[in-house]
């Protein structure tokens, strides 16, 4: 992921949670790129959690900009909330609200 990438989630991150670290968020980051899925090629999939994290919102948010179509959602199972975000989805929410 790119550095300005992840100094704006940071800085996004800092202003719900001003406790946030560097190392905590970073921590974040290793969750969501899954070197197993780099490897294979595909796009990695975030959990509503992991997404949560990267963004420094609730993951009730998460399930609100995914049901609008601001987050790109894949459903992985029959339940209409069991379902992963993907991380191109994280990187374009970004730039779209960093006006990037």
């Amino acid at each position: 992921m790119d550095t300005n990438i992840k100094n704006a989630i940071y800085a996004m991150a800092q202003l719900h949670y001003p406790n946030l670290t560097l190392d905590s968020m970073l921590k974040a980051f290793a969750m969501a790129n899954n070197s197993e899925e780099q490897e294979s090629g595909r796009q990695p999939l975030l959990k509503v959690k992991e997404a949560a994290i990267l963004l420094g919102i609730s993951r009730q948010h998460i399930y609100k900009l995914a049901e609008c179509g601001e987050l790109q959602r894949i459903n992985v199972g029959i339940e209409k909330n069991l379902f992963r975000i993907t991380a191109e989805s994280i990187d374009a929410f970004i730039l779209r609200r960093a006006g990037i």
